[in-house]
């Protein structure tokens, strides 16, 4: 049994340490190093735990711990470039850490380090992917990892009894027992249990050799407490309150880090830097992000969304979110240095468009989403002191302002209705035209002329002349209306990387010092800005570029032809295509070469990327921004349902004094929900599996859980207040009128404290009804009543009678030994006594009866009972004989 015990201990840990393994190196994606965790753990189980390799106290194993802990550092480091090498050092550690523990001598604290690494590959794993696939790996980790700690524990506790294991040589037991020893056997009505071992008690374990350990007692434990503390844990993960979970993930950078300190980044990607990938990780997540319903902006009547496009001249909705400007080797970030946002018109009235209401969860910043272009906003939130929306005049982005103007913290879910205007003309395909803002449209000639100055300085100086250049204006009397601000004109900083403050000269300059420049100047500098690129570092995707944009001629096209050319590029089937692969082939080049000269392959972020670079490389101001491209459309209720999985970026250029819009993704982003036409399915019943998982599970939000468990269970305590409250006062009338007088204070004082008591005897004896049943059978297929059989209480009074008999010759029982240890005890004190009256066998024999009534529960007959009381007799007149 011991071996047993052994055997299934070490098999049921290796395969939940192959479980975990098996899930970290998915989540990765990578064959190495977890995959070759595998074959190494068939090799421990098979061969290296009896002869293993290394020695715990060996130098060469600690050598092999401090190199896995330099290479898992120096992989850390490389997170300086690429984010994701961060978090993947760690799984690599916990790769390393395991081979180093595979191969060397194994004792229960090195199965201990082998659970605990197991849970550590599951916690990590978690952090690197939220597939449906985890959650149900997760909770098959449950029932295996109870299983094992419970063979575990049975496995520790008969390690001190392998050591005393006596030879099990027939002849060796018979000498060693006598003869004596049979005939008391052959009388005894309780088989003893085999001698050849010794009973020990071990942390509350009790060995007896002849139960069945592995039997479907302790199967339907496991089971019972695995289910029980599943549904533990589902209602801990239920009521504890989402504020880092469905909308948030760790920083992405130290700039994240410092603006959303405590709070980690939004999962959409909308933060302040965006490494390319970081899309990718959602763009199958379902979590809801907000709910828009469409009214016209005239009647106010409901609209549907076929109404809306068609009254837009659109083919998709875009809810545009962040823009973003500055590039470099994959990481795309906010200009950071654009004016202050201007207040949105609040008004709504004589609207020829359609007016968005959007209920949008908490993202963690002041960023909200909307349809351009933006007619009128207003934030319908009732416990916000500043019902407004702001827009950025340059960027265009809207935000929102808060109490106290601090962001929006992620706490409820944001109400708000954004006015959008019927576009003049139609926009056609593959691009629509996104019309300036307020400011912007002020100075309209004068943007007019920054595009053409800017196209004029392409051609004459390439890239360099438009960054270096800048648009010379006659503005006579406008100088009048325009306002002096503090803004910069852009510029290589001191490092040559970021941009700074500088003068005409070229020389940096800080604090109070920096110049002040009309508007003029400085949206002249913005657009320039935004054909800034690596040209070292993107000489290879600049050339492509402009050899795409060339005529025969060899002259560049007009600038919407190079935009059309580089649109019709991406969206070539037979060159690109849709994917949610982000694995980079050749991680020395920017992930944005890689992709278009290597994989060709990509979610929409690469697309985007590349075209946005692309554009700058043909002297095209361009930027990429972020948002959400359509949702499902419920027409029951008339609602868009827009999810994390609706994400999207797409590009804009300035052309022609305007901003275009382009899509360039190639075709097959579309959202696969698993449903087909077939009645059932495997990918069918895999797509409800994962569309519960994130939705119920991975994607509930702190607003959510609200709405749906904290305010319901609020309401039920209001509820059963105020009925306890009315029941008390009807209660209380009721006496008033039978004793025909009002009671007094100290009568209603009384009351009160008498109910208090009742409730609380009436909690104290169900407490302890439950604690003295605490032996009943899990299921309740036996009682604890058989603890206090007559059959139990007499067997206890025989072993006591025997304590007893052996103190008062001498020999008394302490605290740390076991029944048996004690009984073997007396059998070597009194065993000349004990041969002369046959009676050798009698304190085994007697100990074992002791264990099988009290610890198995068999009964005893009256004729078992009577045999035990002569033994005793016996014993008691012989010790005293002989004394």
């Amino acid at each position: 049994m011991i071996d047993r015990i052994e055997s299934t201990f070490r098999a049921s840990l290796y395969l939940v340490f192959t479980l975990s393994t098996l899930c970290i190196g998915f989540a990765e994606g990578q064959f190495f190093p977890h995959f070759l965790t595998l074959p190494l753990i068939l090799v421990a189980y098979m061969y290296l735990d009896r002869k293993p390799i290394l020695q715990l106290d060996s130098p060469f194993t600690s050598v092999l711990g401090v190199a896995a802990l330099v290479v898992a550092i120096f992989e850390f480091q490389q997170g300086r470039v690429n984010v994701e090498m961060r978090i993947l050092s760690a799984s690599h550690l916990l790769a390393y850490f395991s081979w180093i523990v595979l191969l060397i001598e194994k004792e229960s604290q090195q199965y201990w380090w082998l659970l605990a690494l197991s849970v550590l590959n599951m916690a990590v794993s978690a952090s690197l992917t939220n597939s449906s696939m985890l959650g149900l790996a997760v909770i098959v980790y449950l029932f295996m990892s109870a299983w094992t700690l419970s063979l575990f524990t049975a496995f520790r506790g008969t390690a001190v009894l392998r050591p005393q294991q006596r030879p099990t040589d027939k002849s060796q037991a018979v000498a060693s027992s006598g003869s004596s020893t049979d005939s008391v056997s052959k009388a005894a009505p309780v088989s003893p249990i085999d001698p050849v071992l010794n009973s020990r008690v071990r942390g509350g374990f009790q060995f007896d050799p002849k139960d069945n350990w592995l039997g479907y007692r302790l199967v339907t434990s496991v089971a019972f407490l695995s289910f029980a503390s599943l549904a533990v844990g589902m209602a801990i993960f239920t009521m504890t309150p989402r504020i880092w979970i469905g909308n948030w993930e760790l920083p992405s950078s130290d700039i994240d880090a410092l603006d959303n300190l405590g709070m980690g980044r939004s999962v959409s990607g909308f933060t302040k830097t965006v490494q390319l990938g970081d899309m990718g990780e959602i763009l199958e997540n379902p979590t809801p992000v907000m709910e828009v319903s469409f009214r016209d902006g005239k009647t106010r009547s409901p609209m549907t969304q076929d109404q809306v496009l068609q009254r837009l001249r659109r083919e998709e909705l875009l809810f545009r979110g962040t823009t973003l400007s500055m590039y470099e080797m994959g990481k795309w970030s906010e200009n950071g240095h654009e004016p202050n946002p201007a207040q949105v018109s609040p008004s709504f009235r004589n609207l020829e468009g359609v007016v968005f209401r959007h209920e949008l969860e908490p993202i963690g910043r002041a960023t909200i989403f909307g349809v351009n272009p933006v007619h009128a906003g207003l934030n319908l939130d009732d416990k916000n002191s500043q019902p407004v929306i702001n827009q950025n005049p340059m960027s265009q982005e809207l935000t929102v302002s808060t109490s106290g103007g601090n962001p929006m913290l992620g706490v409820r879910t944001l109400r708000y209705d954004i006015a959008v205007e019927t576009p003049n003309q139609r926009n056609v395909a593959p691009f629509h035209t996104l019309p300036l803002t307020p400011a912007e449209r002020a100075y309209w000639g004068d943007v007019d002329i920054i595009s053409a100055a800017i196209e004029e300085d392409f051609r004459e100086n390439g890239i360099e002349g438009v960054i270096r250049g800048q648009t010379e204006v006659q503005r006579g009397d406008k100088n009048d209306h325009f306002e002096r601000s503090g803004a910069f004109q852009f510029g290589r900083g001191r490092d040559g990387r970021g941009r700074g403050w500088r003068d005409r000269g070229g020389r940096d300059i800080e604090g109070e010092q920096r110049p002040t420049r009309s508007q003029f100047d400085w949206y002249d500098a913005y657009l320039r800005s935004l054909v800034e690129l690596d040209q070292e570092q993107l000489g290879k995707l600049i050339a492509l570029s402009q050899q795409l944009c060339t005529n025969e001629d060899g002259e560049y096209m007009e600038p919407e032809e190079r935009c059309l050319a580089l649109l019709r590029y991406f969206r070539d089937p037979n060159r690109f295509s849709y994917s949610l692969n982000m694995k980079i082939n050749d991680p020395t080049i920017d992930p944005v070469e890689d992709f278009v000269f290597n994989r060709k392959a990509g979610h929409c972020e690469y697309f985007a990327s590349a075209m946005t670079l692309m554009l700058r490389g043909v002297g095209i101001p361009s930027r990429m921004v972020s948002g959400f491209k359509g949702g499902e459309y419920d027409e029951d209720d008339s609602r868009l349902y827009v999810q994390q999985r609706h994400a999207h970026t797409w590009t804009e250029a300035f052309v022609g004094g305007q901003w275009l819009v382009f899509d360039p993704t190639a075709a097959g982003d579309l959202v696969e929900d698993g449903s087909d036409d077939t009645p059932f399915s495997l990918a069918k019943l895999r797509g409800y599996f994962n569309n519960f998982w994130q939705t119920n599970v991975i994607g509930v939000s702190l607003a959510r859980q609200q709405n749906t468990i904290y305010n319901p269970i609020v309401d039920q305590l209001k509820k059963a207040r105020t009925w306890g409250r009315d029941f008390m006062e009807a209660f209380k009338e009721e006496q008033e009128e039978k004793e025909g007088k009002r009671k007094t204070t100290v009568q209603e004082l009384v009351f009160y404290v008498v109910s208090v008591v009742a409730v609380l005897i009436i909690i104290a004896a169900v407490l302890l009804y439950f604690y003295f049943r605490s032996a009943i059978n899990i299921f309740g297929w036996r009682f604890s009543a058989r603890k206090g059989s007559m059959a139990q209480q007499q067997m206890l009074l025989f072993f006591r009678r025997f304590l007893d008999i052996s103190a008062r010759h001498g020999l008394k029982k302490t605290p740390q030994q076991t029944a048996r240890e004690f009984a073997a005890e007396f059998e070597r004190q009194f065993r000349q006594q004990l041969a002369t009256f046959s009676l050798s066998a009698l304190p085994l024999s007697l100990t074992d009866a002791y264990y099988q009534v009290r610890f198995r529960g068999d009964d005893l007959s009256p004729v078992d009972l009577d045999h035990w009381k002569v033994q005793l007799d016996t014993l008691g007149h012989a010790l005293e004989k002989t004394r």
